[in-house]
């Protein structure tokens, strides 16, 4: 029996849903998942049209010209920004207007 150390890796889909699916096979899990796309910080701010210093300023102080920053995902060092959050953070200043 192996130890649950050298278990094959999950995807980070999978441990987000994971409790959602329970003991589903692993095929089906995977079918079940929504469709998402993770961003670098990089990328990320070519979208907001900022440079990607602000947008590591803004993970600390939470905040980004005003108002709350995005949220982001940190996945040991690496850091990720989902699209439809991007364009909520958008969205946002349609509303203000």
């Amino acid at each position: 029996m192996p130890s649950r150390y050298h278990e094959q890796p999950l995807y980070v889909e999978e441990l987000v849903f994971r409790s959602n699916l329970g003991g589903m096979k692993q095929q089906d899990r995977r079918s079940k998942m929504p469709e998402f796309t993770l961003r670098t910080n990089e990328e990320a701010a070519g979208i907001l049209g900022i440079s990607p210093v602000t947008m590591k300023i803004s993970r600390s102080t939470g905040t980004l010209l005003g108002v709350p920053a995005p949220r982001f995902l940190k996945m040991g060092r690496l850091i990720r920004y989902e699209d439809i959050v991007l364009q909520d953070w958008i969205d946002q200043f349609r509303q203000l207007q």
